[in-house]
């Protein structure tokens, strides 16, 4: 959001004072409670300005129930309070000309955390990725050896079944040479 939106938002919140004839059921506190805590901060000093019932018109005084006179008076000094309060709110918007930004997760963590984090994160990513690497090549390495293996033994039938037979079946009684052995 910019500064002139946030600005808008504001000056409609002023607006509305105009119209709001009791601050007592706080709707408009609350919303622009929670604009400023978006245009500031949680812990600005406009946020706590803004703290729950300060605008909060009393129908009683010292002696007793006030007057209808009386709650509209002090009712007036609050919506002129609050307006004086949205206009010192938009200067300073206007004198910043920027707007809160919430930290976000890096920024809330020291320098020295940051660079053990990198420092253990670098190597650690790296061997994990040579294991994850060593343990896949050895993988595919095994299943290459299986189908080597399996091709040479195709080769093998397919070479015996294709060849003559040029050596007869030895009887276990002859030496390869067809001449019977002598016991």
């Amino acid at each position: 959001m910019k500064v002139s939106k946030a600005i808008k938002i504001l000056e409609f919140q002023k607006e509305k004072l105009e119209t709001i004839e009791s601050l007592n059921d706080r709707t408009w506190e609350i919303q622009t409670r929670s604009y400023l805590i978006n245009f500031f901060s949680e812990n600005s000093p406009e946020v706590n300005f803004l703290s729950k019932d300060k605008f909060f018109v009393s129908q009683y005084n010292n002696y007793g129930i006030k007057s209808a006179s009386e709650i509209k008076r002090d009712t007036n000094d609050q919506i002129k309070i609050a307006k004086d309060f949205i206009d010192n709110c938009i200067k300073t918007l206007q004198d910043r000309n920027k707007l809160y930004k919430p930290p976000n997760f890096l920024t809330r963590l020291t320098d020295t955390a940051i660079w053990t984090t990198i420092t253990i994160a670098v190597p650690g990513l790296l061997l994990v990725g040579s294991l994850f690497g060593k343990y896949l090549s050895d993988t595919q390495n095994f299943e290459l050896k299986q189908q080597v293996k399996t091709l040479k033994d195709s080769l093998l039938i397919l070479r015996s079944s294709t060849l003559p037979n040029t050596h007869p079946i030895s009887d276990s009684n002859t030496n390869n040479t067809g001449k019977k052995i002598s016991q």
